[in-house]
């Protein structure tokens, strides 16, 4: 007896077989918690995350359209071209990030303002840091000023325009912080309810970790010498549905041959970078990207200054630490 067998219907009811099993076993796979680590914007990221597949695309995507976005290091990002007034269309993440800075700008007196890039590479702050700030005059500096001022950058029809041409945008302050938020609302879209987000320090968490409990997020002793994060702690603090940004000059100064001490963060105001009274500022709020901006207005406005805004600003809260006459750390919760 001769077996008539149709080979192309075969093949073709194999492979719609193979196929629902294949369906049927990744719809029964069970969420695991996965870390993705890399490297990105000028730092390292870390994200934990419980889900039944990789995310290592989704994730790639998102770092790419930021580099090309926002990138001050990018001599192609929209950003570096913005700088140099080539004409360009403005895209959602640097609207999104205009928008938080010009809310930041005004709730912080101007003590966060994302267009110091000018007096930022005049100390010699920028890209080409060699180690050593210029000292800068006080004529130096006021001539300067007419290049300061968020008010005096706009946007219109989806173009940036500006008072000045030689104004130029730094938005470190804050881009890393929004960029942590962008990841943050991926993992919601993708149904992903347990993960923390962590770019460069800046960090947005929900649900559980892996031992079924909330996140907690350890704050760096602000120690000269402390140069690796998480090797000595001060503080833990529990993240739920919230941002977290820490800033802090104890990494970041300069001893000059005259005995002066020289910090990365400089005043809007009077364009100094005197150290601040506080060694660091953790701050807790809705969003990463404004926890960012908040951090490093603390900085410059000081301890006073810092226990006043907290205390007033609402859905935002600080951990403060500062030294005492003595020398000896002390700690502070202000909301």
């Amino acid at each position: 007896m001769r077996l008539n067998i149709n080979f192309a219907t075969l093949y073709t009811t194999l492979i719609a077989t193979l196929t629902i099993i294949a369906i049927a076993v990744g719809c029964t796979s069970k969420p695991q918690y996965r870390i993705i680590n890399g490297y990105a914007q000028g730092t390292t990221y870390s994200i934990t995350y419980k889900h039944t597949q990789p995310i290592d695309n989704e994730v790639n995507v998102i770092l790419d359209e930021f580099d090309n976005s926002l990138s001050n290091f990018n001599k192609n990002s929209l950003l570096s071209k913005l700088n140099r007034n080539t004409d360009a269309t403005l895209d959602d993440y640097f609207l999104k990030c205009m928008e938080i800075s010009q809310v930041a700008y005004l709730q912080t007196d101007k003590l966060f303002d994302p267009t110091l890039r000018p007096v930022i590479e005049a100390y010699g702050f920028g890209s080409k840091y060699t180690g050593t700030p210029n000292i800068l005059t006080d004529n130096q500096l006021d001539s300067l000023r007419h290049l300061i001022g968020l008010h005096k950058i706009q946007i219109n029809e989806g173009r940036l325009i500006k008072e000045n041409p030689s104004m130029s945008i730094d938005f470190s302050a804050v881009a890393q912080g929004l960029s942590v938020d962008v990841m943050a609302a991926e993992m919601e879209k993708i149904g992903i309810e347990n993960y923390l987000v962590e770019i460069g320090g800046e960090i947005f968490a929900r649900g559980v970790n892996p031992k079924g409990k909330t996140w907690r997020v350890g704050i760096d002793a602000p120690i000269e010498g402390n140069n690796t994060k998480g090797e000595e702690l001060i503080k833990t603090v529990e993240l739920q549905a919230k941002g977290l940004a820490t800033s802090g000059n104890y990494r970041k100064f300069i001893d000059t041959k005259d005995g002066v001490k020289y910090t990365h963060t400089v005043n809007p105001v009077t364009l100094k970078c005197t150290p601040s009274d506080l060694l660091s500022v953790t701050v807790i709020a809705q969003s990463a990207a404004f926890a960012d901006a908040y951090a490093t207005a603390a900085m410059v406005g000081g301890k006073v200054w810092s226990e006043e805004f907290f205390k007033k600003l609402e859905n935002a809260s600080a951990f403060i630490i500062f030294a005492n006459d003595n020398g000896q750390l002390q700690t502070k919760f202000v909301e």
